[in-house]
Formats: structure tokens, C-alpha cells, sequence
């Protein structure tokens, strides 16, 4: 996929002879929804939260994002957080991917409402919640 990234404008895919799903790749990059976006640029692992934190899955969007943005959360939210991996890149100009966060206990809405505000949607991070059950 990295090929695809380098090369490519825009791109299709094709599911028994249909195209499903195209676009230029920046808008497919920046869009949370897209399949074939999260297949150009897969989650990467990231380490372990800490206690007494929730982990986010934090996406760029087609808003611009301050570079300082985890620096702005903490300021807004009164609380750590903590980049556990991201996979962030410019492309065309634009500047997409995601992140894993790990957030102080603030009320969940706050989160996501202040990131929203920097740009960038997020949303709970399923798979560190199904480790968490399964710890």
C-alpha cells in the first residue's frame, strides 16, 4: 500500500468486477467511513495506556489540525494525555492518518466535543476496550 501512497492521485476498488469505492486519496484518507482508506494506511500498534485512562482512536479529517493539538487537549481538558501510536503523514498538501490517545478520566463527550474543536474525529478505541475486558 505504501506504492499506492507514493505514486497514485486517486484510486479504486473493486469488489467481483465493480468498482465499490474511489476517490482522490486525500479525501479517502480524511474520510473516518472509508474502507479503502483505512486499508491504505492500517492502524499501528502503540503501547499500553496507562491506569485510569480511556484510550481514543483519533482520525485527521478534511479540517485543518493545529501540530500542537495533543498539547491544546491537555490544556482544555485539564488532564494527561498520552500519543500511544499514529501513523500521520502529508500528502498533496494535506495532512492525514490517525492516532491512539490516551486521556485522563474526563467525561467522554468533553473528549470528543475538544477534539472535534482541534479538527479531528474520534471515537472511543474498540480494540484497546476489548483488551481491557479481556486483562
Amino acid at each position: 500500500m505504501d506504492t499506492v501512497l507514493k505514486v497514485a492521485d486517486s484510486v479504486a476498488r473493486l469488489d467481483h468486477g465493480h468498482i465499490v469505492e474511489s476517490g482522490s486519496l486525500v479525501d479517502l484518507l480524511s474520510t473516518p467511513s472509508s474502507s479503502l482508506g483505512r486499508a491504505l494506511q492500517p492502524r499501528r500498534g502503540h503501547d499500553t495506556p496507562p491506569r485510569e485512562t480511556t484510550t481514543w482512536f483519533v482520525t485527521y479529517g478534511a479540517n485543518p489540525v493545529p501540530t500542537d493539538w495533543v498539547t491544546r487537549l491537555a490544556s482544555e481538558l485539564g488532564t494527561s494525555v498520552d500519543l500511544l501510536g499514529a501513523s500521520i503523514q502529508s500528502l498533496n498538501g494535506a495532512t492525514v492518518g490517525n492516532a491512539t490517545i490516551a486521556v485522563g478520566e474526563v467525561d467522554p463527550r468533553r473528549i470528543a466535543a475538544a477534539l472535534a474543536g482541534l479538527g479531528l474525529h474520534a471515537e472511543l478505541d474498540a480494540v484497546a476496550k476489548q483488551l481491557e475486558d479481556v486483562a
